[in-house]
Parts: C-alpha cells; structure tokens; sequence
C-alpha cells in the first residue's frame, strides 16, 4: 500500500521556513524460481523479475501548472546486483501537457509494454519488450530486438520529453535523447522518438486501441545508425484482450544495410481467481543489403496464469519457448545466452506484491 509524506516546513541554518513538496513512495518485490533451459543444459535459479521501488513528488506552483518529479530504482532481491536507476526525472505539467528532463523509456519500448500481456518488464516469459534478443548474422551488429544496443528498447538518459494532454482519447509523445560521448570517437550518439496512443489501456479494460511509434538515432557517434517502427492494434471484450504488434529494425553503416522484421500476438483473460495471457511471436529473417539470411527466424512462446491472492498481491507460473532456426539466435531475458541454432526455455513460479 502507499503510504503519503505529509508535506513538511523545515528551516535551515541561513534560511527562512519554507514547504516541501507532498509525496508518495511505493514499490513492488517480485521473484520467480526457475528451472532455466539455454538449448544446451539446464539448471534452477531465482530470477529477480520486477523488484523496485519509486517516490512521485508534486508541488503546485500556481496558474495551473504543477512541478512534477518521479525517482525509480531496480533493486536485486534474489541477487547481489544493488541498485539501477529506473525511469527519473523532473518537469512541468499543465494544460499543455507535459515536459520533462531525465532517465525515460522511449514510446517505442513503451508500445511493447501497451500489449505485454505478462506482469513485469523482464519477466520470466522473456516478454516482448526486452526478452528475445538478437537477430542472426551477429557479424553485422544488428540487435533487432531489445536487450542490447538497439536504442529504441532501452532507457537513455539526457532525455528531454514532451507528453500531451489527453485529446478525445488520443495521445502523443516526443523524445529527443543526447548522451556521449561516444566511447570510440569524439561524437556524441542521439536518438529521437516519436508516437502515439489511441484508445482504452490495456489495463483499464476498454473498448478499441490503436498505437504506433518510431526512433531513429546515431549509435556511438560515427555513421553508424538505428532506426524502427511500431504499430499495435488491439481491443478488449467481456474481458478478453487481444493485441497485434508488428515492428521493423534497420541498422546501418557504409557498405552495409541490415532489417528485420517481427510480430507479436498477445492476449490475456480475466478469471474469478485471476488471469490467463499468452504470446505468440514470429521473429523475421534478418536481410543484409536486401539478401535475405536463409534460416536467421525463430518462433516464441510463452503461456502464464495468475493467481490473485489479494489487491496488492499474485502468485504466478509460466512457461516459455523460443525455436531457432540454424543460423539464428534469438534469447530470452531468463537466463545464459543460448548458441546459434539452440531453443532456450523456462518454467517458472513467482510471487509478487505491491505496496
């Protein structure tokens, strides 16, 4: 459960009394025990799927606006692995919208997140957004997927962010991220994103949604570039949810063009006692200068239910697959990289709860 911070006057040493800004903190623990199978062997560990914490911070300024921070840390509980920051930042909110500064998820990791049907951004499915890996021809340096150096699917800082009012159901989002420099030359790397939400969220339950997003960027200063595109279309029914994403990747660098393309079907249904969800995904040959790799694709499946043991907590068990292909490999966020050609899976029960 939430507990508030009653907003409090101090006074220092040198300084007139002055009022803090009110708050909440919150958090979640979540851990699944796994038996973990990389294609090659298998072996159990406890995954530390979703554990963090985060304080919100609001302070009305007057005439409609509102100063607005969020600070998010990963915390390790099954392992030793400390601190990470998550989402972190600071802005100015009013009927314009949004505009912030800080660590962010870009819209194209968050239209992953809209139809992950699964609880956690890293959970034991290898989920959607940050779970299946890297295309074949690692020679290429392309990670098609999230998890890696694609900065589509990972959180950037120096992220300068406009979020929109909500307009008749529509909303639209800007990232524009600028870190460096780059660790082999004198440039600095940026990324900009851009997107849009239609409709009911996922979590609410509702009616007809409709997304779609796209990054591009530079990738350690250089000619080396990134860009990709998301669409999502899905809609709930007497508490079936059903959702499609499609999604292209493209790196580049002189002499060499590389794209692959993937689907998504995700679904998810409300229970007396919880939910089911389930994913299906088809993970596209890799092409390089338009040749298309033969035997570079992969399936994944991943089918989980959740038990509600009371508002704030659920107890969990799913199990995933991926299939490669020869010259493939694809992973999961589970566990070791499997081998080219190798189909990593998992079962896994887990428990988490929300305060």
């Amino acid at each position: 459960m939430k507990q508030s911070l009653i907003a409090l006057a101090v006074a220092g040493a040198f300084a007139a009394p002055a009022a803090m800004a009110a708050a909440t903190i919150g958090g979640e623990i979540d851990v699944a025990y796994q038996n973990f199978n990389n294609g090659t062997n298998s072996g159990l560990q406890a995954n530390d799927t979703h554990s963090r914490w985060w304080m919100d911070a609001t302070d009305d300024i007057g005439g409609g606006l509102s100063v607005v921070g969020h600070f998010e840390i990963d915390q390790g509980v099954s392992n030793p692995r400390g601190l990470n920051n998550r989402n972190s930042f600071i802005g100015l909110k009013g009927d314009f919208g949004l505009v912030k500064i800080g660590t962010e998820e870009g819209i194209y990791e968050q239209l992953g997140y809209q139809v992950d049907p699964y609880h956690g951004a890293a959970g034991p499915a290898g989920n959607i957004v940050n779970g299946l890996g890297q295309a074949g021809a690692p020679a290429a340096g392309l990670n098609a997927l999230c998890g890696g150096t694609n900065p589509g699917c990972v959180r950037l800082g120096n992220t300068l962010s406009y979020v929109s009012p909500n307009i008749s159901g529509l909303n639209f989002k800007v990232d524009f991220s600028n870190f460096g420099p780059a660790p082999t030359g004198g440039q600095k790397a940026s990324v900009i994103q851009a997107g849009a939400y239609w409709g009911g969220n996922v979590a609410e339950g509702v009616g007809l949604r409709v997304s779609g997003g796209m990054f591009t960027g530079k990738q350690f200063g250089g000619q080396d570039k990134v860009n990709g595109t998301r669409a999502t279309i899905g809609g709930t029914v007497a508490g079936f949810s059903l959702d499609l994403l499609i999604e292209q990747n493209k790196w580049t660098d002189p002499g060499i063009v590389v794209k692959a393309n993937h689907m998504w079907l995700t679904g998810s249904y409300a229970l007396p006692t919880g939910s089911l969800a389930f994913n299906v995904a088809k993970l596209g040959k890799t092409k390089v200068n338009g040749t298309e790799l033969q035997n570079t694709d992969g399936t994944h499946m991943g089918v989980g239910y959740y038990h509600t043991l009371s508002k704030a907590s659920s107890a969990y068990v799913i199990y995933s697959a991926l299939k490669n292909k020869e010259a493939a490999q694809f992973n999961m966020q589970d566990g070791a990289t499997a081998s080219v050609g190798k189909d990593p899976s998992s079962i896994s029960v887990g428990l988490y709860t929300v305060f």
